[in-house]
């Protein structure tokens, strides 16, 4: 296998999950991997038939592949993005990044790489091929948590704590007080996490679990 080591700049988001590019900031990455990787392309819809590849080594230009679908070469020296989003440069530990720090309501510290990392840029499940100038497009990362998503697991949680309170009323006044504390931490959620993006709220931790 020929392998190459590719330093490329890319474009990053005006802000961590966000969709927008209005303030033109960009980052540089390296990709280190193979030169070449083949995928499989639905020429229909130009879209990938699933974000894997296979390497000269693997057959890559001649393993077979489904009716319909058509075998694409991609030369990583000159798309080193779609070959690093798509897994085939080596596995970097982001803990040794450059790190956006910032200590939450509850104390604890969010840790995050910044500038962000390619594939927390860009959505390779939405790869889409353009054959015109063979380039791809890519729809950016969104976050996987809304506020509506942590409000429901919180009531449901609340709901829970209430329970345990109302139905063990001859527990030990240590543990009523520990739960009632956590009772207080859940109802006070967004109060104490006003303005965090759902992605950085913590829940309280059950203190029975």
């Amino acid at each position: 296998m020929t392998k190459i080591k590719k330093v490329f700049e890319y474009n990053v988001t005006d802000n961590y999950l966000e969709d927008t590019f209005d303030l033109r900031r960009t980052a540089q990455w390296t990709y280190e991997g193979p030169d070449k990787i083949w995928v499989e392309l639905d020429p229909n819809t130009n879209t990938l038939k699933m974000p894997t590849y296979k390497t000269k080594e693997e057959d890559g230009d001649v393993y077979p592949i489904e009716q319909g679908y058509e075998r694409l070469c991609i030369d990583c020296s000159v798309d080193p993005l779609f070959c690093t989003l798509i897994g085939a440069s080596v596995d970097v530990d982001y803990s040794t990044l450059p790190q956006s720090s910032e200590t939450l309501p509850n104390g604890n510290v969010y840790e995050r790489p910044d500038p962000q990392t390619p594939d927390h840029v860009y959505d390779m499940e939405t790869a889409v091929y353009n054959p015109d100038d063979t380039s791809w497009s890519y729809d950016t990362v969104q976050t996987w948590v809304t506020w509506d998503n942590l409000i429901r697991m919180r009531d449901q949680q609340l709901d829970i704590v209430t329970k345990q309170i109302n139905n063990l009323g001859d527990m030990p006044s240590s543990l009523k007080d520990i739960l009632s504390a956590y009772k207080t931490e859940l109802e006070n959620l967004e109060t104490t996490w006003e303005g965090y993006p759902a992605y950085k709220v913590q829940m309280p931790d059950d203190p029975l679990d």
